[in-house]
């Protein structure tokens, strides 16, 4: 992190939050009801404040909330640690909770772009960011389609936790012509089922995670042989096993958590290696509170090109509770703050 370094620290804060959804959220992993996050603040000796947010969820690959918890409050009783080069810092002082590295990491990227008087999304990036990135809207039938096409969204996203076909259908018949991608959170258990059961389903441009998150080798065999792309979510464990599914050419996209990856290093690192061997990335959170979509946006600022794959981003209005107040997607996209910092105040 060389010459990108806020200045040295010289207080930490935690404090734990609620998030309740407005309503369940049924996925392959179980029926999601609420989120238990952290909030991390960062006092620099120049008197500003970095903000990030930890927000585990054990099911799709990071720690879980006690291991999480215990790592910040550990973190939180040294009161400091080198800034320099701090993912090798946070590596080593959070080696187990990479939910909890990430919204370290977040606060320290939050208060070096503060120092630099700059949007996040421009340190990131090196050069200027879009206005906005294009996001898509989480539905699951035929109502929540036509409200999201309505708002403008031309991307929508339904989870599916078998082959059944209703809930696409009916999502479909609300909504054609808008693309549709599906979410299987690795719902089949092996690429011959997973191909069988999509073969029926035209139409879908892109499927995530279809198989268990070990079987890249379903990835490979199910790639070309089913009529969507494939991205590989749950599989990126961490940014070594990135790289192989890269290396293996298992998917088409890759989908970057910077909770699971334990910050924005990593995923900036992994867009790299993606693009260099033709293939794509967006972020997503796993409905992350203000201040994780709101650093996971700026994420996606950096990495997003023109005609590139919609990010999963437009969360919020899932949430009955937030951290912060920030603005909702308009005609399907995110406006990307323009303060420095993340500019987001919690």
């Amino acid at each position: 992190m060389a010459g990108v370094s806020p200045a040295p620290l010289v207080s930490i804060e935690i404090e734990p939050r609620s998030l309740r959804l407005r309503k369940p959220l049924v996925t392959a992993h179980g029926t999601l009801e609420g989120r238990d996050v952290w909030i991390v603040r960062l006092h620099d000796a120049d008197g500003r404040v970095g903000i990030g947010e930890a927000a585990p969820m054990s099911s799709v690959g990071t720690e879980n909330r006690r291991v999480c918890a215990e790592s910040l409050y550990r973190l939180n009783a040294r009161q400091s640690f080198p800034v320099e080069d701090w993912e090798d810092a946070l590596r080593a002082l959070l080696p187990t909770a990479p939910a909890a590295r990430a919204g370290v990491d977040a606060a320290l990227w939050d208060l070096a772009a503060q120092r630099a008087d700059q949007p996040l999304a421009l340190l990131l990036r090196g050069e200027s960011p879009p206005d906005s990135v294009p996001v898509n809207a989480l539905v699951s039938d035929a109502a929540s389609a036509r409200d999201a096409l309505r708002a403008g969204y031309g991307v929508l996203k339904a989870k599916i936790t078998s082959g059944d076909r209703t809930v696409v259908d009916a999502i479909r018949e609300a909504g054609p012509g808008a693309e549709l991608r599906l979410d299987a959170n690795g719902c089949f258990p092996h690429a011959a089922a997973a191909r069988e059961a999509l073969l029926g389903f035209e139409g879908i441009s892109l499927l995530e995670q279809p198989v268990p998150a070990a079987d890249v080798d379903g990835l490979c065999v199910l790639r070309g042989k089913v009529p969507m792309q494939l991205a590989a979510d749950e599989s990126i464990i961490d940014e070594a096993a990135g790289r192989r599914l890269i290396d293996a050419g298992a998917v088409d996209v890759l989908v970057l958590k910077p909770a699971r990856l334990g910050g924005l290093g990593p995923c900036l690192r992994l867009t790299a290696a993606a693009r260099a061997a033709g293939l794509d990335a967006y972020v997503t959170t796993i409905l992350d509170g203000a201040v994780g979509r709101t650093a996971a946006l700026h994420l996606a600022a950096a990495i997003h090109r023109l005609g590139g794959p919609a990010h999963g981003l437009s969360t919020g209005p899932l949430l009955a509770d937030d951290i912060a107040s920030v603005p909702a997607p308009r005609h399907g996209a995110l406006a990307v703050p323009t303060a420095p910092g993340l500019g987001v105040v919690a």
